[in-house]
């Protein structure tokens, strides 16, 4: 609890000194090479700009709609640098850094279990690391509104969504970068 809090007001103070601070929510989907994708994704982040080119990004998303008790309720969570190389009234964004991604058991009291079908799997709760790279255009539609569709691929060992999708909608507090 006490180191969520420290994160949390670490979070704040970085804010605190960024120039302008996007804050977007959305929705998307992942691509599996193993086909475990499947499910919609909702997804939200935040942009600390701390320069008209350089900030600090988080991203979190997670599988929605599990229908099924063998399905794993994925989450994923991300820390980055972010780059923005010609600020206008659409920017793109090139996000570098870390990675996790976290299954946990589907905690649905509609799930479907078949009690003839195969044994439900066993769904590893540690989390896995690697690396994060993103795109993104931030397209500014009315005043400090903007669409932000992105696109995530992690690199890892064991990560087993390679890439995921979104497009959300935001808001920048602070000067925008045009």
């Amino acid at each position: 609890m006490k180191s969520r809090l420290l994160l949390c007001f670490l979070a704040l103070a970085l804010a605190s000194a960024a120039q302008s601070l996007d804050l977007a929510a959305g929705l998307g989907g992942v691509a599996s090479g193993n086909g475990v994708g499947g499910s919609y994704w909702p997804s939200f982040d935040a942009t600390a700009m701390f320069s008209r080119y350089v900030g600090l990004n988080g991203d979190f998303a997670f599988r929605a709609g599990v229908e099924s008790a063998s399905q794993a309720r994925t989450k994923f969570a991300t820390f980055n640098l972010a780059f923005r190389p010609a600020p206008r009234l659409v920017t793109p964004e090139l996000d570098l850094g870390f990675a996790a991604e976290r299954f946990a058991a589907a905690k649905c009291e509609n799930c479907i279990v078949n009690p003839n079908g195969p044994p439900i799997i066993h769904i590893p709760t540690q989390p896995f690391y690697g690396a994060h790279l993103g795109v993104a255009a931030i397209v500014h539609l009315s005043g400090q509104w903007f669409l932000r569709p992105s696109y995530h691929l992690y690199v890892g060992k064991q990560m087993h969504h390679p890439s995921r999708f979104a497009i959300e909608v935001g808001y920048t507090f602070g000067q925008l970068s045009k």
